[in-house]
Order: C-alpha cells, then structure tokens, then sequence
C-alpha cells in the first residue's frame, strides 16, 4: 500500500467515525425543560385519553378503535398517529409517550397486538421504541423521566418505577402502593391504599413518604394556585369534598349530595365534571368549585371524563367506541364526537 492510499483510507475512516458522531448527536433525545408535564393530573386520574400540548390535542380516537390521533382544539384538521389502542398519552417537544394495549391491525400486523406496553414515538408516528413491555396502570411525563406503576411479581404491589425519555436507568422508587397521576413540588399526591385513606406526599428524590393530613380521601386533585384539595371521601358514599391542603378537618367542605363515580375538574374554567352514581337516575353532571349551581349534563352513565382547553369529553361506560363532548364553559349541549 503506497502512501497515497494511506491517506486515502485515513481521511475515509476519519469521514466515518465523524458520520458516526453527528448521527449520534443528532439523534440524540435532549432532556425536556423543568417544569414539563406530560398530562394533566385529572385527565390521568381518568385513563389519559386526550392531552393537549403546544396548541395540538393528541387523542385516544374512539372511532378509530382507540388510535392515536392528533386535531386542532377546535377539533378540526384530525390526523391519524399510531393505530394502536391507546391511553395515558403524554406529550412534550418532539416525542409522545403512551400506553399501547393493543393493535387494530387484524393483517400482516396482527403480531402487533402483543407489544402492549408503554411506548415513546414522534409526533408523526415514526421511530417507535418499546420502553417498557408490561401492562402498566398508569404512565405519567415528568421532566425527563417517564413514571410508571406495574405490580410486582413477587410483593403484588403497584409501587412506583420511572425511565428516562432516553430509554435508560430504569429504576423502582418505592413497594408503597402509589398511583402517580397528581404530582407537585417533588411529590407524588395520593391516597393511601396501604392501611389508610389519609393523603400522602412520596418524594420522588427522597424516596421519603408523609402523611399530609389524616382522613377519607379517594382520588385527590390538587388545585394548586389556591392549595385546595379535592376528593372523592368513601366515608361519606363517595360523595365529592374539597379541603385546604394545610386546613383542618373541620376546614372540610361537602360539594354534592350525589355518589361520585368518578370526575375532572376544569381549573381555569371554574367548574367539576362528574359521574352521578344512582341506579334510577344515572347522569353527568357538573357544578362550581364551590359547590354551587350543579347542572345536568346528559343522563347515562359516563366514564373516562377528560378536558382539554375547550371542551370536555366522556364516553358512555357501556360502549367503549361512544364518546361524547361539551363546550368546557358554554351551555349545556352535549353531543357524539364522531
């Protein structure tokens, strides 16, 4: 080999090993900024079946068996993402992240229907990778780290896990039987289901747990920019209060007479959506924060209650593929979401 040829494989495997490193960098998944949050707490606590990020709603498509969709908040200009059924759907920059359950492909795709677990894709559905392959009870985007709850094989307990958006370092972060939907100031909020009701504070850094107030609670939302708290109490037939987070209990206001089922709650826009639990007169309702002027929505049973920035959506509890929708803060005029 003369020295001509020397340089020439030189410069070439210099040519390559730089390919290698602008690949690399570019395909590199930075961190997300502090403070991002991947869904909110209430659309979570309530399967996570729409979110909205950056003027974009990206949805559970109930008419298309549950695939990831995308659409303007007005509800215009839908596009179809992943077909697959999904749920808790996250959203920040460039990326996605979800839980499959299944795949609606019946063809050459059917295999797909295996791959359930928790998922991260571009915003065009593209470069899809498997973060985790297990059923999951919850998936919640925070800063750069994706949370999960699976039950253990050994302890069956929930607990917490979490991995990064890079798809490293996955990690276990407690045993304590946590659904981590409703997180603040480090903390994960939740209702203790470990020989309590009382309503805890799990350190994500710490790994710490504290009991923030004694009592019956069930399915905490937090108001933050007042420090209220709002919950189902099983004490009181699972009818819906609303506490200071550092009150006493005698702070303790009830804000209906009904059942709850389940509900959400439209911070910005003042008011609760919920599920009246009856027998003979089934309903959605919704009503104030404080209580006041409850409203009948659509009689039925209803589930799934998610909000985005215009409208509330909720799908009939017998039929999965029956979604329904109501301006956020308009009058009341329900009507399908086809």
């Amino acid at each position: 080999m003369n020295k001509r040829t020397n340089v020439i494989v030189i410069i070439l495997a210099i040519i390559v090993a730089a390919l290698i490193v602008v690949s690399g960098i570019l395909g590199r998944i930075k961190d997300n900024p502090p403070g991002t949050r991947g869904n909110t707490a209430g659309n979570l606590m309530n399967s996570g079946m729409f979110t909205e990020d950056n003027g974009v709603v990206y949805f559970h498509n109930y008419s298309a068996g549950g695939a990831l969709s995308s659409m303007n908040p007005d509800e215009t200009g839908r596009k179809l993402i992943v077909d697959s059924d999904v749920e808790f759907i996250n959203s920040c920059g460039d990326y996605l992240y979800y839980y499959q359950k299944d795949h609606n492909d019946e063809g050459d795709l059917a295999f797909l229907s295996h791959n359930l677990g928790v998922y991260r894709a571009k915003k065009d559905g593209s470069d899809r990778v498997c973060l985790l392959k297990k059923p999951v009870t919850v998936v919640n985007l925070i800063d750069s780290f994706v949370y999960y709850c699976f039950q253990n094989d050994e302890t069956g307990a929930l607990g917490i896990s979490r991995k990064t958006i890079q798809n490293k370092n996955p990690e276990t972060l407690t045993d304590l039987t946590v659904t981590p939907y409703m997180y603040f100031n480090g903390s994960f909020y939740y209702a203790g289901q470990d020989g309590d009701h009382d309503l805890h504070a799990f350190n994500i850094e710490t790994c710490t747990d504290t009991t923030l107030f004694e009592g019956s609670v069930w399915n905490p939302l937090l108001d933050e920019k007042n420090g209220v708290v709002y919950y189902m109490k099983p004490k009181d037939n699972y009818r819906l209060y609303r506490r200071p987070l550092f009150g006493g209990e005698d702070s303790e206001e009830r804000l209906t007479e009904d059942r709850v089922d389940c509900y959400n709650i439209a911070f910005d826009s003042g008011y609760i959506y919920y599920q009246k639990n009856s027998q003979d007169d089934p309903a959605l309702m919704r009503l104030r924060l404080d209580g006041s002027d409850p409203e009948r929505v659509i009689s039925g049973n209803y589930t799934d209650i998610n909000i985005t920035s215009l409208y509330v959506y909720f799908r009939s509890f017998d039929d999965e593929a029956s979604c329904f929708h109501q301006s956020i803060a308009g009058p009341v005029a329900p009507a399908p979401f086809i």
